[in-house]
C-alpha cells in the first residue's frame, strides 16, 4: 500500500505515466470550490512571520497558479471528439467513409486540477488496482492527499489529509478517527516536503511545458 505524504515509505522519484482512474465524489467540491473559497484570514500573512518552509510552499503555489491562469489564456478551448450517429450515417451513405466531428469544450481550472492531481497521485510509486490517490496543490493554503481502497466484496474506505500551509508552519488536518490536528515535523515534514517540490517539477514539465531544471532556470 502507498503511503501519505508523511508516511515512512520513500517518495518515487520516477515519473510512472498511468491512467487516472475517476474523481471520487468526496474530492469534487474541492476540486471546483477551493480556491475561492480560501480562508481571507490566512492570506497575505505579513512576510516577516513566515517561516522558510511556508515560504517555499507559498511560491510553488504561486507558479503553479501562474502557469493554470497562462494555460487557460493561450488555450481557450480544447478539443474532444465525439460522434454524431445521424451525421455519421449519411457521411458513410455519401462518402463512403466514416465522419468523425470534433465539439469544443472549454479548458477549465477544475480540468487543469485533475491532470495535475493524476501526476500527484505517481509520485508514491506503483499501486494496486483497487488502491486509487490524489495528490495536489489547491491554492496557497491548501494540499490534499486522498486515499482510496476497494475491497474484494466493493466496500471502500477512504483518508483524505488536508495539509494547511500557515505561515507558522504546515498544519495537518485529517478525517483519520483518533489522529489530532497538528503541526508536522520530522520525517513528515521532510517527505512533505519532498512531495511538494517533486509534485512542482512534474506538473510544470508533464502539463505547463515549463523546465524547472537548475541549468534551465539559469539559463
Amino acid at each position: 500500500m502507498s503511503q501519505n505524504p508523511g508516511g515512512e515509505s520513500s517518495i518515487s522519484s520516477d515519473f510512472h505515466n498511468s491512467n487516472s482512474q475517476p474523481i471520487y465524489n468526496e474530492l469534487d467540491e474541492i476540486y471546483q470550490t477551493g480556491a475561492s473559497e480560501a480562508p481571507i484570514y490566512y492570506q497575505r500573512q505579513a512576510e516577516s512571520v513566515i517561516n522558510p518552509a511556508s515560504k517555499i510552499l507559498y511560491d510553488i503555489s504561486e507558479s503553479i497558479v501562474e502557469a493554470r491562469k497562462n494555460h487557460l489564456n493561450s488555450n481557450f478551448l480544447h478539443h474532444k471528439t465525439a460522434e454524431n450517429n445521424f451525421i455519421k450515417a449519411i457521411a458513410k451513405g455519401l462518402f463512403k467513409r466514416d465522419l468523425s466531428i470534433r465539439r469544443t469544450e472549454p479548458l477549465t481550472e477544475d480540468i487543469l486540477k485533475r491532470q495535475e492531481s493524476a501526476i500527484g497521485a505517481t509520485l508514491f510509486g506503483p499501486r494496486s488496482s483497487n488502491e486509487h490517490i490524489e495528490f495536489f496543490n489547491d491554492n496557497r493554503e491548501s494540499w490534499f492527499f486522498y486515499q482510496c481502497i476497494t475491497d474484494s466484496i466493493g466496500a471502500t474506505q477512504s483518508i483524505t489529509f488536508h495539509y494547511e500551509v500557515r505561515p507558522e508552519g504546515i498544519l495537518r488536518v485529517s478525517n483519520k478517527t483518533g489522529m489530532k490536528c497538528e503541526f508536522i515535523k520530522g520525517q513528515e515534514f521532510n517527505n512533505f516536503m519532498i512531495a511538494t517540490d517533486m509534485y512542482h517539477k512534474y506538473v510544470m514539465s508533464q502539463i505547463y511545458n515549463i523546465d524547472l531544471s537548475p541549468d534551465k532556470k539559469a539559463a
